[in-house]
């Protein structure tokens, strides 16, 4: 007799997928975020969910803020996910925040979409509010979740170093903070000599290493020694760093593009 395992609460979720029909972007919506077809906005949705829970720890009852929320490629699949928890996703593109207040708020309430005028060069040239000095607006201790996704891939040092002071104050005690990024090491450094599809970085500008001076916030890396100090300065506990396989080929890792990083607030 041949026994199935049983299905995890993100399995459910995959298998559900067609229910979040509605909700999804187009072609041309998903690729406002780097997701060329409305399929791969799906399939990476489900890849982060799985990493949230399996990595993370993403309790169904979390109280979760998504910075950079895009179109809802976090939000969706965590819509079949929460039950008793909540969600607030900030994010500069007004275009995106407005589409996920038509599709997805309505259908979920406890799903809720901020616009913030976040000034980008790149991404939102009319924009008036400076990044390196914005106050999230909740008060300390307001979330057990935090989700950055590719998101201090687009921003330069003081504006990374102030997110990361802002997450550390709006998590409760033991929160934790779920980002990825590019950072780089004499290990990332010899994959990218070996590959030559990696991005790369041989610029400085603001504290960082970008891959055009022309258009700094398109491509950002960090030396991971700084970057990973100025996450415990901020008061965040390093708790797992998963290097990713935009560099090259990583044995045994979780299969993350961008570097994965998992911190705890002190």
């Amino acid at each position: 007799m041949v026994f199935s395992s049983p299905m995890t609460a993100v399995d459910q979720v995959i298998s559900r997928a067609s229910e979040s029909v509605d909700m999804l972007p187009s072609d041309a919506e998903a690729d406002i975020i780097g997701s060329p077809t409305t399929e791969n906005f799906v399939a990476i949705g489900h890849e982060f969910l799985r990493l949230l829970v399996e990595v993370g720890g993403l309790r169904t009852d979390a109280r979760i803020l998504d910075i950079g929320c895009g179109v809802g490629r976090i939000a969706i699949p965590l819509t079949r996910y929460l039950d008793r928890g909540r969600y607030d996703g900030i994010e500069p593109i007004k275009q995106l925040v407005d589409l996920c207040n038509t599709r997805i708020s309505p259908r979920h309430p406890s799903f809720k979409f901020h616009h913030v005028d976040f000034f980008s060069k790149r991404y939102n040239p009319h924009g008036k509010v400076d990044s390196r000095k914005y106050r999230f607006p909740w008060p300390d201790g307001h979330f057990d979740f935090v989700v950055l996704t590719s998101v201090f891939t687009h921003v330069l040092k003081d504006a990374a170093e102030n997110y990361l002071r802002e997450i550390a104050r709006v998590l409760e005690p033991g929160g934790t903070m779920f980002a990825t990024a590019f950072l780089l090491s004499k290990e990332s450094e010899l994959r990218t000599k070996q590959n030559v599809a990696a991005p790369r970085f041989p610029f400085s500008v603001g504290g960082a290493k970008v891959g055009n001076k022309k258009d700094p916030e398109g491509s950002v890396a960090f030396d991971e020694k700084v970057f990973l100090q100025m996450v415990e300065r901020c008061g965040l506990t390093i708790e797992r760093f998963e290097p990713g396989y935009w560099s090259g080929p990583i044995p045994d890792t979780k299969g993350t593009y961008q570097d994965l990083l998992i911190a705890r607030k002190k």
